[in-house]
C-alpha cells in the first residue's frame, strides 16, 4: 500500500477507483467498501484508493468535545495494509478545509490531484462544507467529469447498522466482544512498557504497565479482560486490568507464561472479552487468589 499526503501524489494512479471518509476503526462496513473498490479495480485494470483525513474532522470542528477514537493513525494504517488497498491518501483536516465546498473539495483533492474512474461511497456518506456532497451531487458532477458513481447499502451485523459511533459505545461500556463483531477483528491497542509499583511481582503475578501515548485513543470500561499480547512477533495469552485508564492512559497487563524484561518496548494488546468488574481487595492473598481464578478462566475457555 502506497501512502500519499494531501495533493502530493507520488505517481500517476491508473484508473483510480476511489472511496472517501474518516474510516475510524476500519470496521466491517469499511472493509466491505474496500473489498468492493479492490474488486472493481481488478476488473477495470485500475487501482484502489482511500482518501481519508487526519486528524479526525470532529477533533477539529468540535475541539471542546473529548472524542476518543477506535484507532490511532498508525493502527489505521496497519489495519488497512491487510485489506489489499493499493493507495491511502491522507489529507490534513483543518478549519479551512472544512469551509471548502463539495465541488471545490472534489476538484482539488480528487479530480485534479488523483484523477477518477469510479467513486464508491457508503449509504450515508456526505462530504464538503456542511456535508453538502452526497450521491445525488456526485451523479450530477459525474456527467461533466465523466466518472462512475456507486453507492453501496448499509452493512448490518445482527440487525445493527455498523458504525464507528456504535463501536466506540460498545468499547466504552466494556463489551469488546460486541465491538469485535462489528469491527470484523479483535480491537487492539499499542502501549509502551513502563516501570510500575512491582506489586504483581510480589504476589507472583508480574504485570506490564503500558502507557498509551495517544490521548485520542479510546479505552474500555474499568474491569478485567481476556486478551492476547504480541511481543517481538510472538503471541501470548494475557489479562488486561483497566482501572481509571481514561484518566491516566495506562493499562496493566499480566502476560501468561512470560517473564522477560520488556521495559521500554512497545507491545500490542488485542482484547477478546470482558471477564469481570474491578473488585476491592483487602489482602494480598485474596488478590492473588482472584488473579489465579482469572487466569484459569482464560486458560479453560
Amino acid at each position: 500500500m502506497e501512502i500519499h499526503y494531501g495533493t502530493e501524489i507520488k505517481r500517476k494512479i491508473r484508473n483510480p477507483i476511489i472511496t472517501t471518509g474518516s474510516f475510524d476503526g476500519i470496521h466491517f462496513g469499511h472493509q466491505c467498501l474496500i473489498k468492493y473498490i479492490n474488486r472493481i479495480a481488478a476488473h477495470e485494470n485500475g487501482e484502489s484508493v482511500l482518501v481519508t483525513f487526519h486528524p479526525h474532522p470532529k477533533k477539529v470542528l468540535f475541539p471542546n468535545q473529548s472524542l476518543k477514537l477506535i484507532q490511532t493513525l498508525d493502527e489505521k494504517i496497519e489495519t488497512l495494509e491487510a485489506t489489499g488497498l493499493q493507495h491511502l491518501v491522507l489529507i490534513p483536516f483543518t478549519k479551512e478545509l472544512a469551509g471548502i465546498s463539495s465541488i471545490n473539495f472534489l476538484r482539488k483533492y480528487i479530480i485534479d490531484a488523483i484523477g477518477i474512474h469510479t467513486m464508491v461511497i457508503g449509504y450515508d456518506h456526505k462530504f464538503g462544507k456542511d456535508r453538502q456532497g452526497g450521491v445525488e451531487f456526485l451523479i450530477e458532477l459525474s456527467k461533466y467529469y465523466n466518472f462512475n458513481v456507486i453507492q453501496i447499502d448499509e452493512q448490518q451485523v445482527e440487525f445493527a447498522t455498523v458504525s464507528s459511533t456504535l463501536i466506540r459505545y460498545e468499547i466504552t461500556k466494556g463489551d469488546v466482544e460486541k465491538a469485535n463483531e462489528y469491527l470484523g477483528y479483535d480491537w487492539f491497542l499499542y502501549g509502551t512498557v513502563e516501570p510500575g509499583t512491582r506489586m504483581g511481582r510480589r504476589i507472583g503475578y508480574r504485570s506490564a504497565n503500558l502507557y498509551i501515548a495517544d490521548d485520542c485513543k479510546i479505552l474500555p470500561a474499568t474491569g478485567v479482560y481476556d486478551c492476547s499480547a504480541l511481543i517481538a512477533g510472538k503471541t501470548y495469552q494475557a489479562l488486561a486490568f483497566i482501572d481509571n485508564a481514561a484518566v491516566n492512559n495506562k493499562v496493566r497487563v499480566h502476560i501468561l507464561n512470560f517473564s522477560d524484561e520488556i521495559y521500554g518496548q512497545q507491545i500490542r494488546i488485542a482484547f477478546h472479552r470482558f471477564i469481570r468488574n474491578k473488585f476491592q481487595f483487602y489482602s494480598v492473598t485474596s488478590l492473588a487468589r482472584q488473579i489465579q481464578s482469572d487466569v484459569e478462566k482464560v486458560l479453560l475457555d
